[in-house]
């Protein structure tokens, strides 16, 4: 979930994500977790940038940084 309180969207790309890395790598659960991983990886950036700017701005959402 972001900071406006919205989770759709990046619950849906990483779904897709998931899809994706099951699909190419079916055969390897291992694979099919460290491809999805990698591949969701600049979301999770993206969000922890989000709750540490949220966070500098008000101390009650330092928690979720």
């Amino acid at each position: 979930m972001n900071p406006m309180g919205e989770g759709i969207s990046a619950g849906m790309e990483s779904g897709y994500r998931a899809a994706s890395a099951v699909m190419e790598h079916l055969d390897n659960p291992e694979t099919v977790r460290e491809v999805y991983r990698q591949s969701t990886e600049n979301l999770k950036s993206y969000m922890q940038r989000q709750w540490s700017l949220v966070g500098g701005m008000a101390g009650t959402f330092r928690e979720m940084e």
